[in-house]
């Protein structure tokens, strides 16, 4: 059993453990170790530790969904910590006619003592340069194929086609792609690279079979991926792992 070595004070144990197996997941190469040495931090010490990996507690992956929920749990503490809304706190921020997300940070933190959380927060939503804060989702979408146009067509014929499936599917647009969701997410429209496309599709379970590849990357959001690179290769087969991904996500 590998054992990993790290160093934390008593207050930080929970977090360091946390943090530690988020990086530790599905990467059997990399190994931790602190130096077997005193030192001082806000005045406490931080002893080594020895934990092996297997003890490690289990959180799960982040997803989309679980940062938006992260999200609106911090807009709600918001609110109960300052006494004032996020829609106070932007108006606030607007009124100073700050433009740049660097200085409302500075602002915020300064001036109402609040901590980066809640100022990127604010930031993010007064400037309005967040997914979530998107007015436009097909401007938002457009954005992701800037350099990349020659994908568009396939985008486009995939939306159709997955559009196809029933009136409960949803596209939701985010920074770098777009999720597809029916009760829970089961497919992502990624244009990757100017020279890939990937169409990922969640079919935990699902052995790897033909163009249909298993994700190889650490906390991806789906459980497959097929390479789409030219539109002709929107096959009946891959239509077929679409549907059958929006079935089992119903």
């Amino acid at each position: 059993m590998q054992q990993i070595t790290f160093l934390f004070s008593q207050n930080w144990k929970h977090k360091s453990i946390k943090t530690l197996e988020s990086r530790l997941r599905g990467k059997t190469a990399i190994f931790w170790e602190g130096r077997q040495k005193s030192r001082r931090h806000n005045n406490e010490a931080i002893l080594p530790k020895t934990i092996s990996v297997s003890s490690l507690p289990k959180y799960p992956p982040l997803t989309e969904s679980t940062m938006d929920q992260a999200t609106q749990t911090m807009i709600d503490n918001l609110h109960k910590n300052s006494g004032k809304s996020l829609d106070e706190w932007i108006a606030v921020v607007t009124k100073e006619k700050l433009q740049k997300h660097g200085e409302i940070l500075k602002f915020l933190k300064e001036k109402h003592g609040f901590t980066h959380g809640f100022a990127n927060l604010i930031a993010h939503k007064a400037l309005r340069s967040d997914a979530g804060s998107a007015d436009d989702q097909v401007e938002l979408v457009r954005k992701q194929y800037v350099g990349k146009e020659s994908f568009w067509p396939i985008y486009e014929n995939l939306k159709k086609e997955i559009a196809s499936f029933g009136k409960d599917v949803e596209f939701i647009a985010k920074n770098t792609y777009v999720s597809v969701k029916r009760k829970k997410q089961f497919a992502m429209l990624v244009p990757a690279t100017k020279a890939r496309y990937e169409v990922g599709i969640n079919l935990k379970g699902q052995p790897a079979q033909g163009i249909l590849e298993l994700e190889s990357k650490a906390n991806a959001m789906c459980s497959h991926k097929v390479v789409v690179n030219h539109e002709e290769q929107i096959a009946p087969e891959l239509i077929s792992w679409l549907r059958k991904a929006y079935n089992a996500a119903g």
